[in-house]
């Protein structure tokens, strides 16, 4: 099984925060070729916008590409063709959405971003192949946990590039955020680039912008060094969520106009960043223990399972429980013998902060 960990410790190359607006999904079908490639340079696909210049591929149009299409007007690679059409197929689900949606388009239940860059390099120039995470599988499955819960939402999946992670934590409106990526033992993340090459980051850049309506992080790293989740338990009680008058341990709330309620970070050793959203006061946290790696298909069965209990109108706490028991009996791991395995992969997962009340339904 393929887990995600990296032992890289040294820095790649760094870049400055920046954001991008996206044009409505609504009117794809007026975009013009300028829009469509904008719409490209926003994915990080801008090296194929000659391709769709020379064809003038417009809106009307987009939505009905193929790959074989895509080979025909000059898009070589296999991965550029294989990343246009993972975006095709988002703004197609983006366009059903948003032509049914009352609250327009700047407001997602999920806002899904998943890296899974190909190589490290050093400040050597050494470099280094990462393990590959199945990001489509990955979107397929909280895809079929939508599906299966029979419930109107709006979920959008993008690769985590620094103007995305950007975009979507300070500028987007959704209820549920979603990483899934590599998060080194001092919880930088390796987000992706147009190269492949990994760019590590450290998350506390984010929260670094005073903008009203942005996050605003009470202290660095609330974790602090050494400190796991067992720092941010402030409660003695066993079942705050049953108890009367269960105190929540961050008390502030956040921004007006932020309608973010909980993040999951699905990657190894995230409870360092995990801390800096919940000094910025984002009520619940999902993370894996900064000490332990997760499996590809743990951190998988983990997030669909837990997107379609939330959804069928479970709280965070009780689809927080179902998504490990569905991780500790994971057929593919007994099947294979690793029934030890899934029960402690089961166990690397903590909702945060811990002693707070998680009673909280999102999707009544």
């Amino acid at each position: 099984q393929e887990s995600r960990d990296t032992n890289h410790t040294e820095g790649s190359n760094s870049s400055q925060l920046s954001t991008v607006g996206l044009g409505n999904p609504l009117y794809v079908h007026d975009w013009s070729v300028e829009d469509v490639v904008r719409w490209l340079g926003s994915h990080g696909l801008h090296h194929c916008a000659g391709a769709f210049r020379d064809n003038r591929i417009t809106g009307d149009v987009l939505l009905d590409l193929s790959r074989e299409d895509l080979a025909e007007m000059g898009v070589c690679a296999l991965g550029d063709r294989m990343r246009v059409m993972k975006a095709i197929e988002q703004l197609r689900v983006d366009t059903k959405q948003v032509a049914g949606s009352a609250v327009g388009p700047s407001t997602l239940d999920f806002f899904f971003l998943g890296a899974s860059p190909l190589v490290t390099v050093s400040s050597a120039g050494v470099v280094k192949p990462l393990e590959l995470i199945d990001l489509e599988a990955e979107q397929h499955a909280i895809n079929k946990a939508l599906t299966d819960a029979d419930r109107s939402c709006r979920f959008q999946f993008e690769f985590a590039t620094l103007r995305r992670l950007t975009w979507a934590t300070l500028q987007r409106s959704c209820t549920v955020l979603i990483f899934s990526g590599h998060t080194l033992p001092d919880g930088q993340w390796l987000l992706e680039t147009d190269t492949g090459e990994a760019l590590c980051f450290d998350p506390y850049e984010l929260f670094q912008h005073g903008e009203a309506g942005t996050l605003a992080p009470q202290g660095r790293r609330g974790s602090g060094g050494s400190e796991g989740p067992a720092a941010m338990n402030k409660q003695t009680s066993k079942d705050p969520d049953t108890a009367a008058g269960a105190h929540v341990s961050r008390a502030p709330s956040q921004p007006a106009g932020m309608s973010l309620r909980l993040v999951v970070l699905c990657s190894c050793h995230s409870c360092v960043p995990a801390s800096l959203f919940i000094d910025a006061n984002v009520p619940h946290v999902i993370a894996v223990e900064r000490s332990e790696t997760v499996l590809d298909v743990s951190a998988r069965v983990f997030v669909q399972s837990l997107c379609h209990s939330l959804l069928v109108g479970n709280s965070i706490k009780s689809a927080f429980k179902h998504a490990q028991w569905l991780v500790k009996h994971n057929e593919c791991l007994h099947t294979s013998g690793q029934t030890a395995t899934a029960k402690k992969e089961a166990q690397k997962f903590v909702l945060l902060p811990q002693g707070a009340n998680h009673a909280t339904v999102l999707f009544p």
